[in-house]
């Protein structure tokens, strides 16, 4: 099996103006490719039949760029998580593993800071009579003080958008 190619075209533009231009160009005869982008809808149509696979990066930096002045308790439990997800990728590099090996290891060593990540922004987004509140407070090791975001803060927002594309992420 031949490695794959990766193609990266930095620029202060969209993924997705390059996708567009790029797509066409491939031939037909390939296996379906697997783009990585910001998750917007509107790539979908110039995918050529792959798979979009949204950017955990994009994600993690909503959170470390928030209000870098104010400590924000859920900035600082996801940008953890992901520490702990990055340190679990350089360990699957240093010892050579295999795509396959290194599935495994994510999956047994990374699904639970992305499952904390999940219900953080499940908690942020959460109308203040929500139910499920006591039970995500009680997953996260909330205090009763910390309370979800506005739905008009930064803070919903991001959490909202990291929601919005979970499945691909």
């Amino acid at each position: 099996q031949k490695n794959p190619i990766i193609l990266y075209q930095f620029n202060f533009e969209h993924a997705g103006k390059y996708l567009m231009r790029l797509s066409p160009l491939r031939s037909q005869d390939l296996p379906p490719p697997n783009y990585l982008c910001d998750g917007l809808l509107c790539y979908e149509a110039y995918t050529n039949g792959g798979t979009i696979s949204n950017c955990n990066s994009h994600s993690r930096r909503k959170f470390f760029l928030y209000d870098p002045k104010a400590t924000n308790h859920f900035c600082t439990l996801i940008v953890n998580c992901y520490k702990e997800i990055y340190k679990n990728n350089k360990f699957c590099k240093e010892m050579k593993m295999s795509p396959e090996k290194r599935q495994i290891y994510h999956a047994t060593h990374s699904t639970g800071p992305l499952e904390k990540i999940e219900l953080a922004c499940q908690f942020i987004t959460s109308p203040p009579d929500n139910p499920s509140l006591p039970e995500l407070r009680k997953k996260l090791n909330l205090p009763e003080y910390i309370i979800p975001s506005p739905p008009n803060s930064d803070l919903h927002d991001y959490g909202k958008y990291v929601l919005r594309r979970w499945e691909a992420l």
